[in-house]
């Protein structure tokens, strides 16, 4: 089922998240974009975290709305 809202994503960033040991710290939607902020530890680099999280993203125009 595609997400129609940003908010139908929140629990699914929360459990990834949870699944890796992050802390959502904050998450700013824009327009076109939203902005996510992970606290995580050193040994996870932030392609990988984008690359997580990317999945579960609405795409406009094929484009991720994570940057």
């Amino acid at each position: 089922m595609p997400f129609t809202e940003i908010v139908d994503i929140l629990p699914s960033l929360k459990e990834r998240s949870d699944e890796n040991g992050w802390q959502l710290e904050k998450m700013e939607v824009m327009p076109d974009h939203v902005h996510i902020f992970i606290k995580a530890t050193s040994s996870d680099s932030p392609a990988h975290i984008a690359s997580q999280l990317k999945g579960l993203l609405p795409t406009n125009s094929g484009k991720s709305f994570l940057t």
